[in-house]
């Protein structure tokens, strides 16, 4: 019996080269490297992705705990490797991309040691194309390169972006090898003395800060070669810090708004049973939904935990026992609005507030002058309260308000009254 030999073939974790950036770029070394970037960032944002999950998969196997048992130190070093396996492939592929120094240009482009880069080599041959391009046919995309008449000054400015990009990205990947060796030597203190609950925080504040410096390199990219696309559709599901902390806030508000008033019903003994009870299904209601919510996601793994312990013991108890755990919900929720001291929501607050004023004060004076213009300045100053949602419990039923109307601003009179709320809410000393 006779056999047919067929090559290996090479598997790939990257995702598909963007298409918009292949045809967007002339050259093709530059095509090459560029999609080989943006491919190996999405790769890393996906791994880091994936750690907010196994984290909290860590707590909820270890019922909250964060002991040995819960989480030994081979497992934590296994998820530290898994995580940022994408971010070292990443930072490799930069190491590559970088200009050479001079005095190594006689040596070999490759070495047995040397990473194996699914998009392959940085050149301009077919089979350093190839993988790059994935599901397109980059012989078609290198016919541009082959036309009379190319617009030489193009070529140069295209050049010139990529110059500039190169630079971003030595800054960038200089910020993240630093981050990752200070994790290197947090996880080895926090485990060699035995405290994994250090090494876990270690894990989610990498994870966090790394995510910042991936995207900030995706941004960089498309806005070199592609400033028109919005780089967050290209990684959907990533949130920077001041996003998830944002839609953490508004979230957290928006559960105290139901379980507060609920609580106070079930904590009053002038409260019928009947009334009661509404009140705890209420609550339970709004748990089951917060847990299975994106917020709920965003959370750090350790507040989920809590709450999914509070959320699991109202759906089992009755009686006093419910009234207890809900009080004890409620301070619980209390607490977490320590969030506003997160120095990432400190410096939004103060530059919201900034521009809320700025807008205020331009859009007074030309109300009786220019209605369009006033209005656009009113939905700036709008915008920016909005954003403050949560940070202020005094003001937040104001912001509600406004939310809720979504003023239209077409009239001056509508105008008119939606400035003089927002004047109330620039009253706001950041205290």
């Amino acid at each position: 019996m006779t056999s047919t030999f067929s090559p290996p073939r090479t598997r790939t974790r990257l995702p598909p080269a963007d298409p918009r950036l292949l045809q967007a770029i002339r050259d093709s070394n530059i095509r090459v490297a560029a999609s080989g970037l943006v491919q190996h960032a999405l790769e890393a944002l996906g791994d880091l992705h994936r750690l907010d999950e196994s984290l909290y998969e860590r707590f909820m196997e270890g019922g909250g705990r964060v002991d040995d048992d819960a989480a030994p130190e081979v497992l934590l070093r296994r998820l530290s490797t898994v995580t940022f396996r994408g971010l070292r492939g990443l930072l490799a592929l930069c190491t590559r991309v970088k200009p050479k120094d001079p005095q190594s240009e006689r040596e070999p482009e490759s070495s047995d040691n040397e990473v194996d880069f699914d998009f392959g080599s940085i050149d301009d041959s077919p089979s350093g194309a190839h993988a790059a391009a994935q599901t397109l046919n980059l012989d078609d995309m290198d016919i541009g390169d082959l036309l009379e008449g190319i617009d030489e000054h193009e070529q140069r400015g295209e050049a010139e972006r990529w110059a500039e990009l190169l630079s971003q990205i030595s800054s960038i990947d200089y910020g993240l090898r630093s981050q990752l060796k200070e994790l290197d030597g947090r996880m080895e203190n926090a485990l060699s003395s035995r405290h994994v609950a250090q090494a876990l925080e270690a894990l989610d504040d990498t994870r966090s800060s790394t995510s910042e410096g991936i995207f900030a390199l995706l941004s960089a990219v498309y806005a070199a070669f592609l400033p028109d696309v919005d780089p967050s559709g290209v990684a959907p599901g990533h949130l920077t810090s001041l996003q998830r902390a944002l839609l953490v806030r508004r979230g957290l508000t928006e559960l105290v708004r139901i379980v507060g008033p609920r609580n106070d019903t079930l904590q009053s003994q002038s409260s019928s049973p009947n009334k009661k009870e509404r009140a705890l299904q209420a609550i339970r209601e709004a748990m089951t939904s917060f847990v299975q919510g994106e917020v709920f996601r965003a959370m750090r793994p350790a507040d989920r935990w809590e709450l999914t312990k509070f959320e699991r013991a109202l759906r089992e108890q009755t009686g006093a026992a419910a009234q207890l755990t809900a009080e004890g919900l409620a301070k619980y929720l209390e607490s977490l609005g320590s969030i506003n001291r997160r120095e990432v929501l400190i410096q939004h607050d103060q530059r919201a507030v900034e521009d809320l004023r700025e807008s205020l004060s331009a859009a007074r004076p030309l109300l009786e002058i220019n209605t369009q213009v006033a209005a656009d300045l009113v939905r700036k100053a709008l915008a920016a309260a909005l954003s403050l949602y949560g940070r202020n419990h005094a003001n937040d039923e104001l912001i509600v308000a406004l939310r809720d109307a979504a003023p239209a601003l077409e009239t001056a009179s509508e105008i008119e009254g939606t400035l003089d709320t927002l004047e109330i809410l620039s009253a706001d000393d950041l205290a």
